[in-house]
């Protein structure tokens, strides 16, 4: 039977809180709360957050998270019974507080002030007392404050913000500029100031994904909207977010064996060579542009020397067939004449007719491309 001098390892303790609620660990082990607490809080085992119990019978609850790396002098095992006494202050600062190594007397201390960068600082400023993501749980930054592009967790959000700092002044010694946001965005953006091209990159940390446990309603269905879960892990990555060049390295995050820190170094020349790649795509893309353009200028040059050409054409065919209907209006004109005369005594012809026949020359007359203008350019050139 379990009692208050059972000895629990990292593992079993992990499992068995967990599994419980902590007030049904202090029932069954005969223990006080504090007790409980104190044995998690010196093995460096996380325990449930509030509310989790509650979710539990709804299946949202997050499932028993790996066991942590131990700290420097952290016990494997222990008893709730050896933290149900006042030997815990001691115990603590002994698990809590490992001997320090020794410096050298030459040995300068570590700076404690972090030069941030303006970049940053308002960065910094944006994400502090920002939200959260509903799905991811990472901090979202507040609306209207200029802000690098920054996704982790609050927990990991200030070292987020020491690498992002770390990493700006690197990027400013390897010439690029940090840019407010354009007009009614929040983003900084980042330039290589040698060709103002422009560089989009972020810190995110990286999320597990795992599906919670179904209800017996839901079992058998194809799809379930909100089946998976989200759960921080630590680990950060710096990306790239550009598409040139092709197949180059465009992120760098935690591995096993080295940290982000160690990898901004390298990251900086694929920076610049991602920068210089935008920059030659675009140039090459002005390029096409430009030459489509005077393409396009020759195409509707000819297209308009093509419809000039008709209208040439037409008005010529226009005029000919005016020309023929004049010299028949003209015959006519003077068929009528004759017989006007050869009715009238000694062929006078009156003022009536008179007028018929001047009315009759006009309408020949603008009727004739001869008489009309039609070789007026023509007649009197400029050129």
């Amino acid at each position: 039977m379990a009692d208050s001098n059972t000895i629990l390892t990292r593992l079993d303790l992990l499992n068995l809180v967990w599994a419980k609620p902590t007030t049904q660990i202090t029932k069954e082990y005969g223990v006080k709360l504090a007790a409980v607490l104190k044995a998690c809080a010196a093995l460096g085992i996380p325990r449930p957050t509030r509310g989790h119990w509650s979710k539990v019978p709804f299946g949202k609850a997050p499932p028993t998270p790996s066991l942590p790396t131990p700290g420097p002098g952290m016990p494997e095992s222990t008893t709730f019974a050896e933290w149900g006494s006042r030997k815990w202050t001691r115990r603590r600062k002994e698990v809590e507080t490992p001997p320090a190594e020794a410096k050298p007397a030459s040995a300068e201390p570590e700076p404690e002030v972090v030069k941030w960068h303006d970049a940053v600082r308002r960065t910094r400023a944006a994400y502090r007392g920002g939200g959260k993501h509903y799905k991811y749980g990472t901090v979202v930054s507040k609306n209207g404050h200029p802000s690098l592009w920054l996704s982790v967790t609050l927990e990991s959000l200030d070292r987020g913000l020491r690498l992002m700092n770390r990493f700006a002044w690197m990027l400013e010694e390897h010439g690029f500029k940090f840019v407010d946001p354009e007009e009614g965005k929040d983003s900084i953006r980042l330039v290589y100031a040698s060709s103002e091209t422009e560089v989009g990159f972020s810190i995110t940390e990286q999320v597990e994904r795992y599906p919670r446990e179904l209800k017996p309603e839901e079992k058998g269905r194809s799809y379930i909207y909100d089946q998976w879960r989200y759960r921080p892990t630590g680990r950060l990555r710096l990306m790239i977010s550009e598409y040139y060049p092709h197949g180059a390295r465009k992120s760098w995050g935690d591995g096993k064996n080295a940290k982000l820190e160690d990898k901004l170094a390298e990251a900086v020349p694929e920076f610049e060579a991602c920068a210089k790649a935008i920059h030659a795509a675009e140039l090459a893309s002005k390029e096409r542009q430009q030459r489509w353009q005077e393409e396009q200028r020759l195409r509707e040059e000819a297209q308009a020397l093509k419809r000039k050409e008709a209208e040439r054409r037409e008005a010529l065919l226009a005029a000919a067939g005016s020309w023929s209907a004049a010299r028949q209006l003209r015959e006519f004109r003077d068929a009528c004449e004759v017989r006007l005369r050869s009715g009238s005594p000694g062929g006078c012809l009156g003022k009536t007719q008179e007028a018929w026949l001047q009315w009759a020359n006009g309408v020949i007359a603008e009727t004739d491309p001869l008489t009309a203008g039609f070789l007026k350019s023509l007649e009197n050139p400029t050129t």
